[in-house]
Order: C-alpha cells, then sequence, then structure tokens
C-alpha cells in the first residue's frame, strides 16, 4: 500500500493523465452504446410490432413508399417529424420504429423522439435490411 501512495505521490501528472483517458474511454464507449441503442433489426421489429402494437414510420419519399413499404407503415417525411413532432404524440404509449432507405436518416430522428421520452427505434439498415431479410411488403 506504501508504494501505491508513494507513486502516486511523486508521478501525480502521470496518475492524472491515466485518469483522464480513463474517463474519456468510458464517455467514448458510452455514446458508442447509446448510438447504436435506437438500431433495431427487420426480425425484432416484427415481435414489437405483432407482441407490442408497435405502430411504424416510413419517413422515405411519398414516391418510394408507394412503390413498396411494410404492411401497415404510416408515411410520415422527415421534415414533418422535424417541424412538427406532435404528429406522434398519439403514439407516446406504443413503440414508434421510423424507416428510411439506409437506416441513418431514421437514426437522427429515433434520437430526437428518444430525448422526448418516446420508445423510438430505427429500422438497422432500413428498408435495404428489411428487403435482404425477405420481410413481407405491400406496393399502394
Amino acid at each position: 500500500m506504501q508504494e501505491i501512495v508513494f507513486f502516486i505521490s511523486h508521478h501525480a501528472v502521470l496518475v492524472g493523465l491515466f485518469c483522464i483517458v480513463i474517463v474519456l474511454l468510458l464517455l467514448v464507449e458510452l455514446i458508442r452504446i447509446r448510438r447504436g441503442s435506437f438500431y433495431i433489426d427487420p426480425q425484432k421489429t416484427v415481435q414489437k410490432i405483432n407482441h407490442e402494437n408497435a405502430v411504424v414510420i416510413d419517413i422515405r419519399p411519398t414516391d418510394m413508399y408507394r412503390k413498396n413499404h411494410i404492411i401497415g407503415a404510416l408515411s410520415i417525411s422527415a421534415a414533418e417529424l422535424r417541424n412538427n413532432p406532435e404528429k406522434l404524440e398519439k403514439y407516446k404509449e406504443r413503440p414508434i420504429i421510423l424507416v428510411c432507405e439506409t437506416g441513418e436518416d431514421s437514426r437522427k430522428i429515433a434520437a430526437i423522439f428518444y430525448q422526448k421520452y418516446y420508445d423510438a427505434y430505427s429500422l438497422k439498415d432500413g428498408m435495404r435490411s428489411w428487403n435482404k431479410a425477405d420481410m413481407p411488403l405491400i406496393k399502394e
């Protein structure tokens, strides 16, 4: 124990820098985990739809939505959700799964709604992963 106290007292700058590095590594890891927590895969999406009455919001342009979309999905543009977040107020008690083509835009919007205490997710890799998993789609 005396050796540790001796080391710390004689190398205070080194110990201080070590503590700062540890704190920064923990912060980076927490941010990484937090960003990933918005993502949901197609299988879990189906589970949330079937068992938790999740609502799916497709934020792609309307023409892409009309070509194909997840069954039961609502079409609301990303801009509309950013400018008018109250549109989803009636779904606050249900999980909300946001969908775009790649998963990036929907992740950003999911983060906004998560901060407002919504149970919000982004379909990981968007419609690409849904198609790759060969999940059902509907056309208008």
